[in-house]
């Protein structure tokens, strides 16, 4: 990722596209704060590796870790999406540090996806990791791009659910469901 480039892309919008006065107080420093933003929004681009680590257990039940916040943008409108998701997992005798699913789920989200596709990447990873028996995951996500263009009468929450294994039953996929409803 460059920030200068990013800094010139907002510079030559602000000047050329919409004929904005860049020596304005309200703008002398928009460019930089909008290439700040940006590298923050998509800072899951510049790490290009996660690494997890799992630990040998004798639990069978179900682990969940929910909600996880966080932040990502919508790669048809550059806008931020705010993120609320639920994960899942039944061990298959291994467990992850709790703290890791978080770190995983932000680190993916940080980038322009679409909810879809990361909803299903973080199964994908943490299964990569744990091999688990079922692992499902909840997205429910605000996108700027709905509540703020158009015809701005939606609230722009949009909800993607990705599951395998033992989350394909029926009733395991209801527990979850009921103990994220707390």
């Amino acid at each position: 990722m460059n920030k200068e480039i990013i800094e010139i892309a907002v510079k030559h919008i602000l000047v050329e596209g919409l004929g904005l006065n860049i020596d304005s107080p309200n703008f002398k420093e928009t460019p930089d704060r909008v290439a700040r933003a940006f590298l923050e929004l998509c800072k899951g681009l510049g790490e290009k590796d996660f690494r997890m680590r799992a630990f040998p257990t004798n639990y069978s039940g179900m682990v969940i870790v929910d909600p996880i916040k966080t932040v990502g943008m919508c790669p048809h409108h550059l806008l931020p999406v705010e993120y609320e998701i639920f994960v899942g997992y039944i061990p298959n005798k291994q467990a992850i540090g709790l703290s890791k699913i978080p770190r995983l789920v932000d680190w993916l989200a940080h980038k322009p996806v679409l909810q879809e596709d990361l909803t299903k990447e973080i199964v994908d990873e943490l299964n990569t990791c744990l091999k688990a028996k079922g692992i499902i995951c909840v997205v429910n996500g605000k996108h700027n791009c709905m509540r703020l263009r158009g015809i701005k009468q939606s609230e722009g929450t949009m909800t993607t659910s990705h599951f395998i294994g033992n989350f394909k039953n029926l009733d395991t996929r209801n527990e979850f469901i009921s103990l994220i409803k707390k």
